[in-house]
């Protein structure tokens, strides 16, 4: 064997390492300056190495190629202790040895108790075999013991407590050794110190790169643990006692939104739990329409931190569309360091049937308060304790207290009466009767009085109550009826008109004066006789049909004309037969009237005579929701009406109980009534179900709650039907004497008017009716040569209806509907003309008003339409100004708008200026007048008031500020046509078309600037990527050249230094990719697979690659290599240098299947979602920016196909990870 020779070697004595040679039978050769510093020196025997180090003779044995790399060897020193080095080795040029070197490793233990000191949890050193060798002041303070008493002495599993805990550990601590990736880095157990208490901790480990040992930092969550379990509990028992008091539970995080309801929530309302989201829209959106502002307010309110709590009372729909009502209690619990509102929790408690029965408490309150009979309620010894106001007024008091305490029988007349009333009621329950009663005046009257024993639901007696109606009116009524009819029966003697009363046979029962005059006979003689043979035979045939019309049409009057011949000649009289209905509505008598009408020209009004009489019935009172429901109807309700109430709640009013309004516009008084005050009363008309009409005294109130909102109406009724049937008794009567005038005129056939009404006298101006009797009609039109046609018209055909302008007595005019009638006799000969005229003079102002606002509206859309459907600047003023003179009718105009800075304003178009007026293409100053008035302080201004035509005149024009958003942001100048003055319609067009337009006009110039804006935008960004990736590529060529030069820890840190650098490459690639993706269309071509696959394994050199090649291509466009640089980028960030990665491409048909395997750490099943979203990172494993996954997914789904990521091993995550994605075939 050739010995090698020393000398080669003394270039390395300088070297500060421990550099030994050997022969391959391992005896030494030489040694430099530095390892005999380490060791004392050399025994050049064969296998002579120190026995320090004699292991490595082995190690030399072993190898099987020309470098040994590092490893950590302990050596002792000549001073006996062990030392840490680390060792590599190359053979010698001449292959017949080794050439050793020694570096010592650093001290690093000093440096380690001072990371571990500030860590600021308990930490320790834990060397391979489990021994402790550096501990800090923490982990002394949680295990008890001192650090003398810890390093060196105790392994980590002294402080385990539990042997199954041990046992786990023991295996991650093995596993660590063999695979540091596999094991779990955070886990838990429980600890034990010195004293034997046990502590819950939660570890994190690490193994320190390059060394054995391992970090481990302890934290102890005991208290954690306990006040966890304690929150568990405590909210245990919140629910528990939430859910006893049936209420829900609300927590809101304000900052996120987010809002936690618990299920009691849902199920008040009637919903499953969780059926919705809760959120403040979604809740706000079931509330009360009526209650959401207030709700939404109190939110807002405890949101921004102007209230600490609340406590509202709503209503809130449920699943079956009925309101409940909801007691909500919220309270601030927690606040940031400024003070705002970030949690909100508090209570939902259903309050409807709290909310029902003050409801009904309080309709019992308000319906005995606003009775209309006086009601007092006493105890059972008959002591007053409770009175109605109806009854302090009916006896004239004011004060309750002058009544209560007193005895009901010291308020009439004879109270050893009531007592004995009383006495009965304990039998009976009931009294019903008349009383006379007595007030403090002395004043007596008749009462209609109930007295009813109230019991309660055991029957046992609770109270009396007293109902008293004053029918003295009543009694006073019937005597005036009484009188009415003696002096009815006089003035039928006294009346010029033959009156008479026959039965449905026709047999007259009664005959006054004038009848027995006509027919020259003692009235008394024609009692009996029928009436088609007592007088006016021609009217025979109409007697015998027209009694059984009457008889079978009550209410109704019937109308006939004769002519009668006598000795002083013809008189023509008008005859009515009314049908006279009883009680039940049967006819049993009718009434005949007989009029000379001959110099009578008005129609005498039909007579209605109807006798109904009702028995007193005691007030009813029904109650109404908002929406007209009927939620509460009592007893007396049920008997006015025919109607229980079972039937009655629930329905609409209207459907079951119509009021029939008297008056017009008496139905919207009464609304307006009970929004202004809170009540109304009148009286109105009903129809029951066996048809009978009533009359009904109503009171109508306002119910609302507490705190003062509307919840329904309440109707308070009374039966006045015979109360009014004698006051239309009394009118008929007075009614059949004296006819009451109609609406209408009468002119003979040759147009002189011969009667008019006041009616038409008050619309044409007149006094009386001799300014106007005897001229002819057309004299009281606008245009009477058309007014004489139309009279000619009606005397061909017998009818004209027409609208017609009428002329006032002052000369002013008018609008009318016309229609006109020829009155004929019975043989069909023309009598007279009858005209009815109606003043529709503000039915035709209202309709041309409607037109004219209806044509600025419809231009004023046209022009809002053309500038809203532009997008360009230029463009929409282009339009705006065209369509408002063509449409406007106007001569020319122009529009500036304001420059930036808002002291300029320059021309932007104009169009039809007239000669001479040439526009300014730019007003230098906007503040100058008079620019000012429109420019600046946004006001309209017509510049039309100029001399009269022959004069000097100017042109006339209209400059409009164009706003947008309260702000003006230019002017819009117009001029008329033939230098007109603008009318009102056009001001306020042209004022609108300033208003309106604004917006579309700064929305266009503010879509111009964001498009240049973003131009310049990405010109900077170009310019950027541009030198940066220039920059980048220059780096990374001069860092792989450093890589490949260097060995040992410099090829490390320049290792490092081209991840880097590769990461700002990723990050630049990503940022482009990302704007190619938004700014270029989507145009899928055929892209060769193998091409694109083997280019981008070609930017990989230092990886190895497993790919077959392929023939396939698929429809992609330029972005696709950025899916497998990603894909290939990803496996190398996360597997090393040293991981393989396999490609293959199979043919699925009509989708092609890539898939790209590593041999890296893996994709845990928890993150195989997350980390194809943005920013989404796999924990535990190397950092990343989290877009190129991202991207990923966004390219392959560009293209119309997916992606998902598999355990390469299937259920083996950490044997590398398997991205497949699907394409479309070429």
């Amino acid at each position: 064997m050739t010995p090698i020779e020393p000398q080669e070697y003394r270039i390395l004595d300088e070297i500060d390492d421990g550099i030994l040679v050997v022969n391959e039978d391992c005896t030494v050769v030489w040694a430099n300056p530095a390892f005999h510093r380490m060791f004392g020196g050399v025994d050049g025997r064969p296998g002579g190495i120190p026995n320090a180090i004699s292991n490595l003779a082995a190690r030399l044995a072993a190898a099987t190629h020309d470098k040994i790399a590092d490893f950590e060897c302990r050596l002792r020193a000549p001073d006996g202790s062990e030392r840490r080095y680390f060792c590599s080795g190359w053979r010698t040029s001449s292959e017949k040895g080794w050439l050793l070197r020694f570096r010592e490793e650093p001290d690093h233990k000093r440096d380690y108790e001072a990371i571990v000191e500030y860590t600021g949890t308990a930490t320790i050193l834990i060397e391979e075999d489990g021994t402790i060798s550096v501990a800090n002041t923490e982990f002394e303070r949680l295990s008890g013991y001192s650090r003398q008493e810890i390093i060196g002495e105790k392994r980590l599993f002294d402080f385990i407590a539990l042997d199954c805990e041990k046992e786990r550990i023991l295996g991650y601590h093995s596993l660590r050794r063999r695979e540091p990736g596999a094991a779990p880095k955070n886990y838990s157990f429980t600890f034990v110190d010195r004293s034997g208490n046990f502590h819950v901790v939660e570890a994190t480990i690490g193994l320190i790169p390059g060394t054995a040992r391992s970090v481990m930092s302890l934290l102890d969550v005991t208290e954690r643990r306990r006040a966890e379990q304690a929150l568990r509990e405590s909210e245990e028992r919140l629910s528990l006692a939430l859910s006893a008091a049936e209420d829900g539970l609300i927590d809101w995080d304000v900052s996120s939104g987010a809002i936690y309801y618990s299920s009691r929530n849902f199920t008040m309302l009637g919903y499953s739990p969780d059926a919705f989201v809760p959120t403040i829209p979604t809740i706000l959106a079931l509330v009360h329409p009526k209650d959401r502002a207030r709700v939404e307010m109190v939110f807002t309110a405890l949101a921004t931190g102007e209230r600490d709590h609340a406590e509202i009372e709503f209503r809130m729909r449920s699943a079956s569309g009925k309101w409940v009502y909801v007691l909500g209690r919220l309270r601030v619990v927690r606040r940031d360091a400024g003070g705002r509102p970030i949690r909100i929790a508090g209570t939902y408690s259903d309050i409807t049937k709290r909310k029902e029965a003050e409801r009904e408490l309080q309709i019992g309150k308000v319906s005995l308060e606003s009775s209309l009979a006086a009601i007092a309620i006493a105890d059972l010894d008959g002591n007053i304790t409770h009175v109605n106001r109806a009854l302090l007024e009916m006896n004239g008091l004011t004060d309750p207290e002058e009544v209560l305490g007193r005895h009901i029988a010291e308020f009439w007349v004879e109270p050893t009466q009531v007592e004995r009333i009383l006495a009965t009621l304990a039998e009976g329950g009931k009294y019903t009767g008349k009383l006379v009663c007595r007030k403090t005046n002395g004043t007596e009257f008749i009462a209609h009085v109930t007295v009813v024993l109230l019991k309660d639901d055991s029957e046992d007696p609770i109270c009396i109550m007293v109902t008293t109606v004053d029918i003295s009116e009543e009694m006073r009524m019937a005597q005036a009826l009484r009188e009415s009819r003696e002096r009815y029966r006089a003035l039928t003697e006294l009346s010029p008109d033959v009156i008479f009363l026959i039965d449905t046979r026709g047999d007259v029962l009664y005959v006054n004066s004038a009848g027995g005059r006509l027919v020259g006979t003692d009235p008394e003689g024609l009692r009996g006789k029928n009436i088609q043979e007592l007088f006016l035979p021609g009217l025979g045939e109409w007697w015998r049909t027209t009694i059984p019309i009457a008889i079978a049409s009550p209410g109704e009057i019937l109308t006939e004309e004769a002519l009668v011949h006598g000795a002083g000649g013809d008189v023509w009289l008008e005859v009515r037969l009314i049908p006279m209905a009883g009680p039940d509505g049967t006819v049993r008598n009718l009434i005949g009237i007989c009029r000379d009408i001959t110099d009578q020209k008005r129609a005498e009004e039909q007579l209605r005579f109807q006798a109904q009489v009702l028995s007193q019935v005691e007030d009813a009172v029904i109650a109404v929701d908002t929406d007209e429901r009927i939620t509460y109807m009592n007893r007396a309700a049920e008997r006015l009406f025919g109607v229980p109430s079972d039937e009655a709640l629930g329905r609409p009013i209207p459907e079951l109980f119509g009021i029939e309004w008297l008056h017009t516009g008496e139905e919207e008084m009464a609304k307006n009534a009970l929004l202004s005050s809170g009540t109304w009363r009148g009286v109105a008309g009903h129809q029951k179900r066996d048809g009978e009409t009533i009359s009904i005294d109503v009171i109508l109130s306002t119910l609302t709650d507490d705190s003062g909102r509307v919840t329904g109406t309440l109707y308070s009724l009374r039966d006045v039907t015979r109360q009014q049937q004698a006051e239309l008794d009394l009118r008929i009567r007075d009614m059949a004497i004296a006819s009451s005038p109609s609406a209408f005129a009468i002119a003979d056939l040759r147009g002189r008017l011969t009667y008019v009404n006041q009616a038409f006298l008050s619309l044409w101006g007149y006094a009386s009716a001799s300014e106007v009797l005897g001229r002819s009609v057309t004299e009281f039109w606008h245009d009477e040569a058309e007014a004489a046609d139309a009279l000619q018209r009606l005397l061909k055909t017998g009818r004209y209806t027409g609208e017609r302008v009428g002329r006032r007595r002052d000369g002013t005019t008018f609008h009318i509907m016309f229609s006109g009638s020829c009155v004929t006799d019975n043989d069909g000969n023309p009598i007279c003309l009858a005209e009815t005229l109606t003043d529709i003079t503000d039915l035709k102002e209202a309709e041309a008003e409607i037109q004219a606002h209806n044509r600025a509206l419809s231009i004023l859309n046209q022009i809002i339409g053309a500038s809203a459907s532009a997008t360009d600047s230029n463009e929409v003023v282009e339009r705006v100004l065209t369509v408002t003179l063509a449409l406007l009718d106007l001569a020319g105009g122009s529009i500036y708008l304001k420059e930036q800075g808002g002291k300029r304003a320059r021309l932007v178009y104009s169009k039809g200026l007239p000669e001479g007026f040439t526009p300014q293409p730019c007003i230098r100053d906007i503040n100058a007048p008079p620019y000012r008035e429109v420019l600046v302080e946004g006001r309209t201004v017509f510049r039309d008031d100029l001399p009269e035509e022959g004069e000097s005149t100017p042109l006339r024009y209209a400059s409009v500020p164009i706003v947008a958003h309260g702000r003006v942001i230019g002017a819009l100048n117009v001029i008329p046509q033939g230098n007109n003055r603008f009318t009102e319609t056009d001001r306020s067009l042209l004022a609108a078309v300033g208003r309106e337009v604004g917006a579309s006009i700064e929305r266009a110039l503010l879509i111009r600037q964001l498009e240049m804006a973003k131009e310049e935008a990405n010109l900077y960004l170009d310019i950027l990527s541009h030198d940066i990736r220039n920059a980048e590529n220059i780096s990374g060529l001069y860092t792989n050249l450093l890589a490949d030069m260097l060995d040992g820890e410099e090829k490390i840190y320049a290792e490092k230094l081209r991840a880097s650098i590769r990461k700002s490459v990723e990050i630049l690639r990503n940022v482009s990719t990302i704007r190619r993706i938004h700014r270029e269309s989507v145009k899928l071509v055929p892209i060769d697979l193998d091409r694109v696959i083997r280019d981008e394994i070609a930017i990989f050199p230092e990886i190895q690659f497993h790919y077959g090649g392929t023939s396939l291509s698929v429809m992609a466009d330029r972005l696709l290599p950025e899916v497998f640089t990603n894909l290939i980028g990803n496996a190398i960030k996360f597997g090393g240098p040293k991981v393989e990665v396999a490609i293959r491409v199979e043919d699925e048909g009509e989708e092609i299947l890539i898939a790209i395997e590593d041999t890296g750490p893996g994709v845990p099943d928890d993150m195989k979602e997350a980390i194809f979203m943005r920013f989404g990172q796999i924990k535990s494993q190397k950092s990343g920016q989290g877009l190129g996954l991202y991207i990923t997914r966004m390219l392959i789904e560009r293209y119309g196909g997916r992606i998902r990521v598999d355990d390469r091993v299937p259920g083996r995550p950490e044997c590398g990870a398997a991205f497949r994605f699907w394409l479309k075939r070429a």
